[in-house]
């Protein structure tokens, strides 16, 4: 059995502190999260999880003493380690403590204004966020349900059922249906059911369309319809396939019974047969001169 001070010497604490991610101002999430678990297995969250005890006095009793030792101890790793994993240039900015649990309470007033940036960026990506088809729906999924948690730990918790109707809306058009379908429900999906029913509904799309890796880059059905029915009516036109041949086989070329069309030859203008015309030909002198002319010659002076 491994010894409590072979467990805690100061080679332990170097391995234990070179598997954390130093804090640079922009991985205050991450880095207390690294220093939860690592406190957690280590057994050292004692100082955190309890306020320290009165100071010793000469009157204290011996389990007083031992209460005593043991959070001191445990506050003083405490400290070692999350001083450890800070860079100096940010240490220097956090006021010091000899108390773990105030310690981390003044780093987390440091990085409030950091959570609210990061809380912006995670909610930006949950409404921008789109399924693609590169890596599965489930992973999808869970990419989501890990921002929401994320959120949850910023004091900024989505319920399970708006999560799910946010996922939802972040499938593309070949899941149409399948958003028809949960619409058309009254009962609300939990978020193990939201999962297994976009795997099998993934999974019927890929079977649809077999040539496609993801179902999400390909066109929507709509399109697909159109492309398959184009394709058809294609085929329809040209007829059954030609024959398979050789390459070294020779066309058969097909002899053609039918006489070559050729032009007339061009008749000179000066041969060319006049055209009479079927038109009535009329005279060009109008009957009111003729009128004029009979007058003229019996003059009978009026």
């Amino acid at each position: 059995m491994v010894s409590f001070d072979s467990a805690y010497s100061p080679a332990a604490i170097t391995d234990y502190l070179s598997s954390i991610e130093s804090l640079s101002g922009t991985n205050f999430r991450k880095w207390k999260e690294q220093i939860s678990i690592i406190l957690g297995v280590m057994d050292l969250d004692y100082a955190l999880r309890v306020d320290s005890p009165a100071a010793l006095t000469a009157e204290s009793s011996t389990e007083q003493k031992a209460a005593y030792e043991k959070w001191e101890r445990f506050n003083r790793i405490s400290l070692m380690i999350m001083k450890g994993s800070i860079m100096t240039a940010i240490r220097g900015a956090i006021p010091d403590s000899d108390n773990a649990k105030l310690y981390l309470a003044h780093i987390e007033e440091q990085f409030q204004g950091s959570s609210k940036a990061h809380a912006t960026t995670l909610i930006t990506k949950m409404v921008t966020l789109k399924y693609s088809g590169s890596n599965g729906v489930h992973e999808h999924i869970l990419r989501m349900n890990d921002m929401a948690s994320q959120l949850k730990g910023l004091d900024m918790e989505i319920s399970e059922g708006f999560l799910v109707h946010f996922i939802m809306t972040s499938l593309p058009a070949q899941f149409g249906l399948f958003k028809i379908n949960y619409n058309t429900q009254k009962e609300k999906w939990k978020m193990s059911e939201l999962i297994s029913m976009c795997v099998q509904e993934e999974e019927r799309l890929k079977f649809e369309q077999p040539d496609n890796a993801h179902v999400a880059i390909t066109g929507t059905p709509q399109q697909n319809g159109v492309a398959e029915r184009r394709s058809r009516t294609l085929m329809d036109m040209v007829g059954a396939p030609l024959p398979h041949r050789e390459d070294n086989d020779a066309l058969e070329v097909v002899p053609n019974d039918v006489p070559p069309i050729t032009d007339p030859a061009p008749i000179p203008a000066n041969e060319q047969p006049l055209r009479k015309s079927g038109r009535e030909r009329r005279t060009t002198i109008s009957d009111d001169y003729i009128v004029y002319l009979d007058e003229a010659d019996y003059n009978l002076g009026i």
